[in-house]
């Protein structure tokens, strides 16, 4: 007799336990996902900028920051400011740029500056970003 001419083999209760697993997996992450598109609407990023002390560095300065995109849209080729300024005049600018800030999600860098930034108004913001 060759084989393969016999009759089929059944399936195993086991294999049908696992197909229907993953079939609850699929559905569950489907569902999951549409759920998440309809009740988190996309909206534009929402960058905050939160600076730390400044620590002296052999080349000057460096004020480090946490960065937070509180939007539901990702940020890329994101550019953070720093700028010292002693009332109207700017003492010193520096920036950074971020290849891209996720919704929802912090990342962390450094502005370098050669004036003290203890001695003058520090300020660090968001300058721009591109939509990916």
């Amino acid at each position: 007799m060759a084989e393969g001419s016999g009759p089929p083999e059944r399936t195993s209760a086991l294999e049908w336990v696992f197909a229907l697993l993953g079939a609850a997996i699929i559905a569950a992450t489907v569902g999951f996902m549409v759920r998440h598109g309809l009740t988190h609407p996309a909206t534009a990023p929402d960058v905050v900028v939160v600076p730390g002390p400044p620590t002296r560095v052999s080349q000057g300065y460096l004020v480090q920051f946490t960065a937070l995109n509180r939007g539901n849209s990702t940020a890329a080729n994101l550019t953070i400011k720093g700028s010292l300024t002693d009332g109207d005049r700017t003492i010193e600018t520096s920036e950074v740029t971020f290849d891209y800030l996720p919704q929802r999600a912090s990342r962390s860098g450094g502005l370098f500056f050669r004036e003290d930034p203890a001695r003058h108004k520090l300020s660090v913001t968001a300058g721009g970003y591109v939509t990916p």
